[in-house]
Parts: structure tokens; sequence; C-alpha cells
């Protein structure tokens, strides 16, 4: 098929996440779960549609990450403790294809080891605070299982680290996408804990849902531009 064509029908699917995207936040906002839950379990599937079609290179990687986030999202559409605890471990599996793959791009002879302290340091270290914070307000019912907290905080953390390092030390095109797509992800998965261990209402769980939306989508157009 004609590359041009091929590029529109990917903006087209991305015009639809988009869609999706608005619609998943208004059913937040009119407190419809089910209506809800379908706009948010067809993002993944439309992504990993939009990668296929807007990029030439493909990583086997990359497919498992969205097939793992997805079947997550699928997951967590019923809100009792055995699926979210096996919906939050398939999004452990996601990241850490992610964090395999920007391993990579890192090229460790041109890094500056010690900013590459500083910048482990000031993530790994706010996410700690982040954790700490999470299970002092964790119920009873969720702190035997903090240790999936403790997991999806230092893959945040990996994440946005590597995304650094590969802008430092093999900068090409799309590294911003992967570096504002890991912080977003880092910022989205930490309203995720506050919704869940602090205070849940409409606004945070639109922010929450918002910037996973943008996370996921920043990160495979990262993935796809540096593989080019």
């Amino acid at each position: 098929m004609n590359n041009g064509l091929l590029e529109i029908f990917s903006y087209i699917i991305l015009f639809i996440y988009t869609i999706f995207t608005i619609g998943n936040l208004y059913m937040i906002l009119q407190k419809k779960t089910t209506e809800r839950n379908f706009f948010n379990v067809l993002l993944m599937p439309l992504l990993a549609l939009f990668y296929l079609l807007r990029f030439k290179n493909h990583n086997i990687l990359i497919y498992l990450a969205i097939f793992s986030f997805w079947v997550g999202d699928v997951l967590l559409t019923k809100k009792n403790k055995r699926n979210v605890i096996l919906g939050l471990s398939l999004s452990c599996i996601g990241m850490i294809l992610y964090v395999i793959k920007l391993i990579t791009f890192i090229k460790i002879v041109n890094l500056n080891y010690l900013l590459t302290i500083l910048i482990m340091i000031l993530y790994f270290g706010l996410v700690f605070f982040e954790v700490i914070i999470s299970y002092e307000y964790a119920s009873e019912y969720f702190k035997k299982d903090i240790i999936f907290l403790y997991i999806i905080a230092f893959l945040n953390a990996l994440l946005c680290i590597l995304a650094i390092l590969t802008v430092i030390s093999n900068y090409k095109s799309g590294v911003w996408y992967l570096v504002f797509g890991s912080n977003f992800f880092l910022i989205s998965n930490s309203l995720f804990f506050f919704v869940s261990f602090i205070k849940s209402n409409r606004f945070f769980n639109i922010c929450t849902t918002f910037t996973y939306a943008i996370a996921k989508l920043l990160l495979i157009i990262g993935f796809g531009l540096f593989l080019i």
C-alpha cells in the first residue's frame, strides 16, 4: 500500500484515539462506568494500529508492551482486588518491556556519570517519597500487596531516567517524546496512587486518565520515530 495512504490512515486512527480519550473523560464526568470502560479498553488497540500504520520500522517488544497494557486495562475495568493486582502486574510487564527497549538506545560511553547519579537520586528519591506517603494512607486491605506499589514506582522512575539518559548519550529524532511520555507516565501513576489511597473524586480521575492517555501516545510516537 502507498506510504502516503498509510500515513493518512494513521492520522485517522490518531483522530479516533483522541475522540475516544475525550469520550473516556466525558463518561467520568457523567459517572457512567460501563461506557467509560468501553472507550478505555479500545485505546491500546488503536495505538497499536497507529504504530503499525505510521512507522516503517517495528519492534516486537513495543507490540508486547501494548498488549500487556491493554490486557491490564481490561482487567482494571473490574475493581476487585484480584483484577487490580493482575492489571497492575501486566502494566508492570509493559513498563519492563519499554525499559528493556530504552536500555538498547543508550550509549554508555557518552554518559556523564555524575549527572547520571544525580538524575537517579532525583527520580528514585521522588518515588520513594511517593511510596511512603501512599503506604501511610493505604488501608490494611491493600498493605499486604504493597510490593506492587514499590515495583510500579521503581519502574516509573527507571523509565524516566533511561529516557533522559537516551537524550544525553544518543540524541535522535523522537527522543523528547520518550522523555515527556515517561514523565507523563510518572505523573499518571502518581495520580492513580493518590486516587486509590488518599482521595478519589472526578477531577483527579480525569487528570489520571488524561495524563495516562497522553503518556501512552507520546511513548509510542517516541519509539516509532527513534527506530526510523
